[in-house]
């Protein structure tokens, strides 16, 4: 695959393999005007002036290597629950458990920061190896709406267009 930036009908077959089907016309849509911004939004990867904010519950679903903290999560609220119950018998085995309760869902919360962290450097590391590939997959998630792209100019969520980043008004794909 070649370095650099594709045409767009190549951009957006890429983008297709990576759904393993054929884009909407919505996806279309976007996909082009992420082509048509392409060296706004490389340099402003490139440079940290725009952040990616992600989707931690449809990243974890779609990919569950992500979703490691939703154990703790789920074990948080059992010991929540059973220190609840335990308050009506015993207040200091209670507390211990509201405690263990409270320590798990803090961890759970660290994790997922990181693996939210991780997932956006693997994506940048992605465009620095190839860009043509990495910049299909950052549009490719923008459209599945795992991310959310973000500047200090504004900021773009599926089902607005990409570019909506750099102007600060919002404009829906119809």
């Amino acid at each position: 695959m070649p370095e650099g930036k594709p045409s767009v009908h190549k951009f957006q077959e890429i983008i297709s393999e990576i759904f393993g089907q054929p884009l909407t016309n919505q996806a279309e849509e976007a996909s082009q005007d992420f082509w048509n911004h392409w060296n706004e939004i490389l340099n402003s990867i490139n440079d940290d002036s725009m952040h990616i904010n992600v989707d931690m519950l449809f990243l974890s679903r779609n990919f569950p290597e992500y979703g490691r903290y939703n154990i703790f999560k789920g074990l948080s609220i059992i010991l929540l629950l059973v220190g609840l119950v335990l308050l009506f018998f015993s207040w200091m085995i209670a507390v211990a458990t509201l405690i263990a309760s409270f320590v798990l869902r803090s961890y759970g919360n660290s994790v997922k920061s990181k693996s939210g962290q991780r997932f956006i450097e693997e994506l940048k590391s992605e465009i620095i190896k190839n860009e043509a590939k990495g910049m299909a997959n950052l549009c490719a998630h923008y459209i599945a709406g795992t991310i959310q792209l973000l500047t200090n100019r504004g900021q773009a969520h599926w089902p607005a267009y990409p570019s909506c980043v750099f102007g600060g008004d919002v404009k829906f794909i119809k």
